[in-house]
């Protein structure tokens, strides 16, 4: 896959993740007060589906922020010694001579 077919997958692949978050709390909003009188109710199911899928939702959501996290305090931490260190004499091979 070139570069253009990547980013246009993953712009789906994160429009699809939103999508489904956010229909699955609408459903369960909007179906907070529901009562039922049946013992296998289609709507309940259907709120313990949502339920479940927001749960997994942000799982996954907390470790991939986790992982972002360190990666980005790894980068944070090379960047500031690169940039702490400066540069020497010995890094700019000056000779001190007299």
């Amino acid at each position: 896959m070139d570069g253009k077919k990547r980013r246009i997958t993953a712009m789906l692949v994160s429009l699809i993740y939103i999508f489904i978050l956010l229909f699955s709390i609408t459903f369960v909003a909007i179906e907070a007060d529901h009562e039922c009188f049946e013992d296998n109710c289609p709507v309940c199911c259907q709120i313990s589906i949502c339920n479940n899928i927001l749960k997994n939702v942000s799982s996954v959501s907390a470790v991939a922020l986790a992982v972002l996290t360190l990666i980005f305090t790894a980068l944070l931490i090379i960047c500031a010694e690169r940039h702490i260190a400066g540069d020497t004499l010995v890094m700019l091979k000056i000779k001190l001579s007299d």
